[in-house]
């Protein structure tokens, strides 16, 4: 599985590029730099390669490394399209385009569209901006002299403001693309700080994330808002109202969002808003970093002693207010209790095991994060290398970009 004691990424090493260490740090930094140039000029790169095996002979073309020049652009990372099956003499004419039969241009740009997110809504030029409460932050380490992956703590097809901590590029993006991060506490008590003074007046400050979302897209006239139709009027002067409604307008706009966050007093409570759709894209975005990183071996480690510790925190704490109920010699019968997870996770009149217990088979939403991980470390982008199926590095980094690129909902399905 690689060796996991260093920073170089080990799918890089493994995917057939000639040279020692130094030498594919230095190439992967120069492809990560033009993605991060591509990404501020609002430019994706997409990468498609065609392949096919004849016999014995199988081709590589080192995705491990290329992955940095689309993923830091905001494209859909390297697609991989077997073409076995077509035709190998095919022709770009306009009669073979507009041919229907198997084997030809038409099928394999129906296979290449298939498997890109071309067929969603697109922006470009994207610029995100993060704010948050003056308690905490988006966590991050500065970045190593070996590392190219580092993002100012933000995981995804994006790429970090030289110039800030809370500003990020997105050469293109559409309605399914995500990305993660981690919040740290800075308060010097280490609380989140819930009350402060504003000009003398003491008030309650819930910790709140606002997001400023600024993109570009070509939409047609009938998708124009309101107000952008009055902007657009001194353009569609003298243009008949049927033609107008046929154009189409490249418009910029901004979206803001601001939500506050409510502060989990337990474990339990934690578990009780747990989102398994949100978490599985989470998950894969944090195990894709730790790949990246620390290596395959690693990565693996990180996922299993991440499941360890949710159920084994999740259960102590159950565990432990159901004790103080006992002590309290209080009589828990309201529906919020009945909803918690002390009542059905530690249940001693409970008919599940001891085992099926420890796995959550008795909630709703923690149930889930067994098989949810399970999945994730055996797909193709992470499954271990001393299986009987063995993805070469290029397969490996085609399937995390596909991951990478899947609704939320669509993610924890597959």
């Amino acid at each position: 599985e690689g060796d996991s004691r260093g920073k170089i990424d080990e799918w890089a090493l493994a995917g057939g590029v000639e040279g020692d260490n130094d030498e594919i740090v230095s190439l992967s930094k120069y492809l990560n730099g033009l993605g991060v140039k591509g990404a501020t000029l609002a430019i994706a790169v997409e990468i498609f390669c065609l392949t096919s095996k004849r016999g014995d002979q199988t081709y590589s073309f080192n995705l491990p490394i290329l992955r940095h020049v689309s993923e830091r652009s905001g494209g859909c990372g390297p697609i991989i399209v077997d073409t076995t099956g077509f035709n190998d003499n095919v022709s770009l004419s306009a009669e073979s385009l507009d041919a229907n039969d198997g084997g030809t241009v038409p099928a394999l740009i129906k296979e290449v569209r298939a498997r890109c997110p071309w067929y969603r809504p697109c922006a470009f030029g994207g610029i995100l901006r993060i704010r948050c409460s003056k308690s905490f932050g988006i966590y991050f380490v500065p970045d190593e002299p070996t590392s190219v992956d580092s993002n100012n703590g933000m995981f995804g097809a994006c790429s970090a403001d030289s110039r800030g901590e809370d500003l990020w590029y997105f050469g293109a993006c559409d309605c399914d693309s995500t990305v993660t991060c981690d919040l740290e506490i800075r308060s010097s008590s280490g609380k989140l700080i819930e009350e402060d003074d504003f000009t003398g007046n003491h008030v309650t400050l819930k910790p709140c994330v606002q997001t400023a979302f600024a993109y570009t897209s070509i939409v047609p006239a009938s998708n124009l808002y309101p107000c952008e139709r009055v902007f657009l009027k001194d353009i569609c002067e003298g243009v008949d109202s049927s033609d107008a409604e046929e154009e189409w307008y490249t418009i910029r706009r901004l979206r803001v969002f601001t939500t506050n966050f409510a502060v989990a007093k337990s474990t339990e409570n934690l578990a009780a808003s747990l989102d398994a759709d949100a978490l599985a894209t989470v998950l894969y975005h944090k195990i894709m970093q730790s790949a990246l990183t620390d290596g395959l071996t690693e990565a693996r480690l990180l996922g299993k002693d991440w499941l360890i510790s949710v159920l084994h925190s999740t259960y102590i704490s159950a565990h432990n207010i159901l004790q103080e109920i006992k002590n309290s010699r209080s009589f828990p019968g309201t529906d919020a209790d009945e909803a918690m997870l002390r009542n059905r996770l530690v249940n001693n009149e409970s008919t599940l095991s001891n085992r099926d217990i420890l796995l959550a088979c008795g909630h709703d939403r923690l149930s889930a994060l067994p098989l949810l991980m399970f999945s994730l470390l055996q797909c193709d982008a992470f499954r271990s290398s001393g299986g009987p199926f063995n993805p070469s590095p290029d397969a490996r980094s085609a399937a995390a970009c596909a991951l990478a690129v899947m609704s939320p909902s669509t993610f924890a399905k597959c």
